[in-house]
């Protein structure tokens, strides 16, 4: 791995992008979230703005107004050991990885592997960091569908689903 030297020239800022196209930051700010309501001209003009700055939206300031992060938690509850060792695993994280990337959002990789990690996770689950979660490896008495349903956060399951007694639906033997 190689490590790069962190620069310290300050990120180009939505106002300076602004004051190089000659249009308002909110013309700027209609330009980068793909908006319709401004002029060829203007989004050409910002555009070629963008690209001589190397402007990159903030991704904070961004979730502030979409409420969106980008990211969703795929939360595994095994072993981290147990689950690099095992082939499926790693087809399923390059699919779902995949899937995600066509959709501009990236994957988080959590575990469930000790028995406080259901409070930590939860808290991130909580805490506004994703837009939602892909749950799987999911044990019987799992605590988690029910956490993430008390948050309200859209959510997959994978796996084999079980029932409220721990045992499989019918046909999922």
């Amino acid at each position: 791995m190689v490590l790069t030297q962190r620069s310290n020239a300050r990120r180009p800022t939505l106002e300076d992008v602004a004051r190089w196209s000659g249009v308002s930051k909110s013309t700027v700010s209609r330009v980068v979230n793909g908006e319709l309501k401004v002029s060829a001209e203007a989004a050409v003009r910002v555009r070629e703005a963008i690209s001589a700055l190397g402007y990159v939206p903030n991704q904070a300031a961004r979730q502030l107004v979409t409420r969106h992060t980008g990211a969703v938690a795929v939360v595994a509850s095994q072993p981290e050991n147990r689950l690099f060792l095992d082939p499926y695993f790693d087809c399923l994280l390059r699919g779902i990885r995949g899937e995600l990337a066509r959709h501009g959002a990236q994957a988080l990789l959590l575990f469930l592997d000790e028995p406080d990690d259901h409070a930590r996770v939860a808290d991130y689950l909580g805490g506004g960091h994703v837009d939602g979660a892909i749950l799987f490896s999911l044990r019987p008495g799992d605590r988690l569908p029910e956490m993430v349903d008390r948050l309200g956060l859209p959510a997959v399951f994978g796996g084999r689903p079980l029932l409220r007694d721990g045992h499989p639906a019918r046909g999922q033997a």
